[in-house]
């Protein structure tokens, strides 16, 4: 094994441990994966907003001083209706959006591993996992924070074995 995949082997033995012991510790206290959720969406929420106002602020200011006051007043008020619009959606948002995220992921990793040698079992098999729990994510949405702590789980250990395999490659 060449010097540079037993170094991408060696993180992603890391890695993988790290997600089994984190997945770990979000089973033990089912609250955290909710709060870093609800802490997750409103530092979206924010980023956005103050994006969408900087932005609309400046163009505003740029059209106020040659195209007129009618066209500043229009971005100020686009401006200020889509950040209001942003914290309109509800934490569920993320749901869909961790569904559809599951789903890709899944079939891409089903996908790659067909093209693998050593390994292809348990790329495989995290695929699968991956459209299996966005097909119950868009199912039961208010089950994720458990399918959170058990999907870190799952993955750290998919990922432990699949990095185990991969040191057998030679290249």
């Amino acid at each position: 094994m060449n010097e540079e995949a037993r170094t991408h082997s060696n993180h992603m033995l890391f890695t993988s441990i790290v997600a089994i012991m984190v997945g770990l510790v979000f089973l033990s206290y089912p609250g955290g994966p909710v709060a870093m959720v609800q802490l997750a969406f409103w530092a979206l929420q924010l980023i956005v907003s103050i994006f969408v106002l900087t932005y609309t602020i400046s163009e505003a200011y740029a059209a106020y001083k040659t195209k007129g006051i009618s066209r500043a007043v229009l971005f100020l008020i686009l401006g200020v209706v889509i950040a209001a619009t942003v914290w309109l959606f509800d934490v569920r948002l993320i749901y869909v959006l961790v569904a559809l995220f599951l789903l890709f992921s899944g079939l891409v990793e089903v996908i790659g591993a067909v093209q693998l040698v050593n390994g292809r079992f348990f790329m495989a098999l995290l695929g699968v996992l991956n459209i299996m729990l966005a097909a119950v994510m868009f199912k039961y949405p208010v089950i994720l924070p458990l399918l959170i702590s058990w999907y870190i789980l799952f993955w750290g250990i998919s990922r432990f074995f699949l990095s185990l395999e991969l040191r057998k490659v030679e290249l």
